[in-house]
């Protein structure tokens, strides 16, 4: 599912038999084709230079309930568009979810690459595409730790694991840390890895 404001070259994903289902802002210039019987409608979706093509066009809002007051809020109108044109095989109902789980992904992915890793702008230690494979699957391993202690934790206190910060469980951890005997250094695990492995030839 790519990311909001994706340009339409994006549906060159269709080329590998991967569907597509992307939020559209107003950059999008659509047509309304057709009104489908689930309230849906069938759109041309236009760039200039290129020939249009035909969308599903789903558009919903999310409420939000204050618990406290009983106070009932509607947000903005989310649109979605989708080469997934069968009402009956795709109903609109499911969009709604099958969206925020793509946000739910990003947010496993933030977690990793800002949370864990220290920021956008850090990145692998590694110095070969093997360690830096293995730096990769250590920090999943312990994001799934992690994520696991939340589970416990939500399933103890009869709280959803959704509301539990992510960022708030990293930092205790990290203060429950009080030294390190050794620092760990890939450029050294590296060298004596190549070491090992001239020393074989």
């Amino acid at each position: 599912m790519p990311r909001k404001g994706s340009r339409p070259q994006r549906w060159l994903l269709r080329a590998t038999g991967a569907h597509v289902v992307m939020r559209a802002g107003s950059q999008f210039p659509l047509t309304q084709a057709k009104v489908l019987p689930d309230g849906t409608y069938l759109a041309e979706l236009h760039k200039a230079g290129r020939e249009a093509i035909t969308v599903r066009v789903i558009e919903y809002s999310v409420t939000t309930t204050d618990h406290a007051t009983g106070e009932v809020t509607e947000g903005e109108t989310v649109r979605l568009i989708t080469d997934l044109l069968d009402v009956e095989a795709y109903p609109a109902e499911d969009f709604p979810d099958l969206y925020r789980s793509r946000w739910v992904s990003e947010e496993i992915f933030d977690a990793v690459k800002t949370d864990m890793r220290g920021g956008t702008d850090a990145v692998l230690r590694s110095r070969s595409p093997e360690l830096a494979r293995g730096e990769a699957w250590a920090l999943l391993c312990v994001y799934q730790a992690i994520g696991d202690l939340v589970v416990q934790v939500g399933d103890t206190a009869g709280e959803s694991p959704d509301r539990i910060s992510f960022s708030d469980t990293l930092r205790f951890f990290r203060s429950t840390i009080t030294s390190v005997a050794e620092a760990f250094s890939p450029s050294t695990v590296e060298i004596r890895h190549r070491q090992g492995r001239s020393g074989t030839n």
